[in-house]
């Protein structure tokens, strides 16, 4: 990720939040009284001022669902740039906008770990909601595997029961270093970790503790099942 930026009045917020976001990379853009007008340039400024100094096959991901923003995003898109729409609640949202996204998330799935699908996996309903918006820019070695990409994005869950019988399939464990290529051979598609906002798996498979656990540490590091460690664990303990 290059910038994460966030627009709007932050008067109300406290000084521990703003501390918060520095120390966290995110640039706070106040717009005194949260104007929409003011909020909206100060975020086309800044994409296309991004654009400028970061060559393609980089990534902008915007949090809005205002469709002002959908002919800056469309040109954008054309000129090589993989855009990312992120929809801040379950709301509807216009079709200008929707498509000038190649992908179009939904926030609240993404904020509670549930993945960045919304209903049938792309399309949102229209509207013409003026909130607050968010900008993002990123930028991944992986972004032209994510262009390339056909198939639509899976929700965790689904990758969840996958990983799951993949290491039923393994007796219960697996390498973390041959699980890529493992749910390659099984499932004849690569597990691209950048669809579902991380750069590590490790870091997805944290979304999974409820059935999945990490021990190790480089290429040492195992995946294993919660159910079957726990046999394992009762089954040495009993010697």
């Amino acid at each position: 990720m290059v910038a994460f930026s966030a627009y709007g009045d932050f008067s109300a917020i406290s000084k521990r939040v703003k501390e918060a976001c520095h120390t966290t990379g995110i640039k706070l853009v106040d717009v005194p009284n949260g104007r929409k007008d003011a909020t909206d340039k100060a975020i086309l400024v800044d994409m296309f001022l991004f654009a400028l100094d970061n060559c393609e096959p980089y990534s902008i991901m915007l949090i809005s669902g205002a469709i002002d923003f959908a002919p800056a995003l469309h040109i954008l898109g054309q000129c090589g740039y993989t855009i990312i729409v992120v929809i801040p609640s379950r709301i509807n949202v216009s079709s200008s906008l929707k498509n000038a996204g190649k992908y179009v998330w939904d926030w609240r799935s993404m904020a509670h770990g549930e993945g960045f699908e919304h209903g049938d996996k792309r399309v949102i309903p229209h509207s013409s909601e003026k909130g607050k918006a968010m900008c993002m820019p990123g930028a991944s070695s992986e972004h032209k595997e994510l262009t390339s990409h056909v198939q639509p994005l899976r929700g965790v869950s689904d990758l969840k029961g996958q990983i799951v019988r993949l290491l039923e399939l393994s007796g219960g464990s697996l390498s973390l270093f041959k699980l890529p290529r493992a749910y390659h051979k099984m499932y004849g598609s690569s597990l691209r970790v950048s669809e579902y906002g991380v750069s590590k798996l490790s870091k997805l498979l944290e979304w999974m503790d409820d059935v999945i656990i990490i021990e190790g540490k480089d290429r040492d590091e195992f995946v294993y099942l919660r159910s079957s460690r726990r046999k394992g664990t009762k089954a040495r303990s009993s010697r």
